[in-house]
């Protein structure tokens, strides 16, 4: 089964830990699971970075003043987001 994952929710947001736990069990399972941040949840780059496969928005993550970091984060769009919908047999999402 394929996931595609949306975190919306910002810096206070408790979310992101329940992403983590959902897309690490999701992975153990053999299941695949992508991330795509947005909106406020982008400031979650960093913590999630460890997980791999995490899609940052670029044009939010620009406005708020974020760079390109680990190399397992990468900036996109929502045309990205898009594709991973496509594929998902499953889209969760947070906000």
């Amino acid at each position: 089964m394929t996931f595609a994952v949306l975190l919306l929710g910002g810096a206070r947001h408790e979310a992101v830990h329940t992403v983590r736990e959902f897309v690490m069990a999701a992975r153990a399972a053999g299941h695949r699971a992508d991330v795509f941040l947005a909106g406020d949840g982008v400031v979650h780059g960093s913590a999630l970075a460890a997980l791999g496969g995490v899609t940052l928005c670029g044009a939010d993550a620009r406005w708020r003043g974020l760079t390109p970091g680990p190399d397992s984060v990468r900036f996109g769009s929502l045309a990205d987001w898009a594709e991973l919908c496509r594929v998902a047999d499953r889209t969760l999402v947070f906000g």
